[in-house]
C-alpha cells in the first residue's frame, strides 16, 4: 500500500509516490545530448551507441564527453561535419519526395514529363524536344 496525507478537509487522500517530471537537461554551448547529436548528424540512436561510440576514432572525432552525472554529449559543429561529409559534401537538394512536373497543354494539370497521354483528360501530349529521342545524322 502506498503512504498518503490527509488532505485539510480530510475527506480525500492525496498519494505521495507521485513521479516528478524530469528537468531538461542543459549542455554547455557548442554541446549536444546523444538525442539532439543523432538527428544533426542524421546517424540513428542505435547505430551511434553500437558502431560510433565504442570506437576511439569517433569518440575524438564527435569530441565525446561525459559530464560529472556521466550523461554523454559531443560538439555541435563536429555533428554538422559529418552530416555534410554523409552527404557528400554537397548540400541537400531541393526535389526532396517530389517529382518533376509539367502541365498538359489542354486542360493544364500537372503530369510527369515522360508521360505521352495526360490522365485527366486523356489527351495525347508532345515532347517539348521533338529531336530528344533521334540519334544524330
Amino acid at each position: 500500500m502506498s503512504s498518503s496525507i490527509p488532505t485539510p478537509s480530510g475527506s480525500a487522500d492525496v498519494p505521495t509516490n507521485r513521479r516528478r517530471a524530469p528537468r531538461p537537461t542543459v549542455f554547455p554551448a557548442g554541446r549536444l545530448g546523444t538525442k539532439a547529436f543523432c538527428r544533426v548528424a542524421g546517424i540513428g540512436r542505435t547505430s551511434f551507441l553500437t558502431k560510433y561510440r565504442p570506437d576511439p576514432k569517433y569518440i575524438e572525432l564527435f569530441d565525446i564527453k561525459l559530464d560529472a552525472l556521466g550523461r554523454l554529449n559531443m560538439s555541435e559543429r563536429a555533428a554538422q561535419r559529418y552530416a555534410h561529409q554523409r552527404a557528400g559534401g554537397r548540400p541537400p537538394h531541393g526535389n526532396a519526395g517530389r517529382s518533376p512536373q509539367r502541365k498538359c497543354p489542354h486542360c493544364s494539370e500537372k503530369i510527369h514529363p515522360r508521360r505521352k497521354r495526360c490522365p485527366h483528360c486523356g489527351r495525347a501530349v508532345k515532347d517539348e524536344n521533338p529531336d530528344a529521342g533521334r540519334a544524330p545524322a
